[in-house]
């Protein structure tokens, strides 16, 4: 096999090499074929979250701004402790400080509903803010997740981890554990 006109040399090494592509993408075709069938959709299925999902113990840090009176932001930052009970309600304790203005130890009680792509929705209730409302993100294993306050004049994020499987009861009084 050697080539000895060069026209039909280059016609073969370009014949060659065309159809050593569409070996390879053959190939690539039918292993990519091979993965979608050896793997069924319920097996490739996102992990769902219910209630169940916040269960335990958590602490969190938040900060943020609203708008006060004369349309200027006015900044806070509050960290706390939240017991979720796997079934929908929750108690918590917080403290922080809004424009400066100090609140300590203050307790509060929450619903909350998770859907199964794990977002979820809380509403808190406390002496100081009255009730408040949030969105959040939920890591699938319960273990962490991102929230957002929805109120109309805030904004403010924040996020929580689970320190402990155990619900802590959190007391109303003096806002000690």
């Amino acid at each position: 096999g050697e080539c000895r006109l060069s026209s039909h040399c280059l016609r073969e090494e370009t014949d060659m090499a065309n159809i050593g592509a569409m070996r390879a993408g053959l190939l690539l075709g039918l292993g990519y074929l091979g993965l979608q069938l050896g793997h069924p959709q319920s097996a490739m299925a996102q992990p769902e979250c219910s209630e169940a999902t916040l269960r335990g113990t958590y602490i969190y840090s938040y900060d943020g701004f609203t708008v006060g009176k004369g349309g200027e932001p006015e900044p806070f930052a509050f960290s706390g402790i939240e017991s979720f009970d796997g079934a929908g309600s929750m108690t918590g304790i917080f403290s922080g400080s809004t424009n400066g203005v100090i609140d300590e130890d203050v307790p509060y009680t929450g619903t909350y509903t998770v859907n199964p792509d794990c977002t979820s929705e809380l509403t808190t209730v406390d002496p100081v803010e009255g009730e408040t409302h949030y969105d959040q993100f939920l890591d699938p294993s319960g273990d962490e997740f991102r929230f957002v306050q929805t109120d109309e004049g805030v904004v403010a994020s924040g996020s929580e981890r689970r320190v402990s499987a155990e619900i802590i009861t959190l007391s109303e009084d003096l806002g000690t554990p």
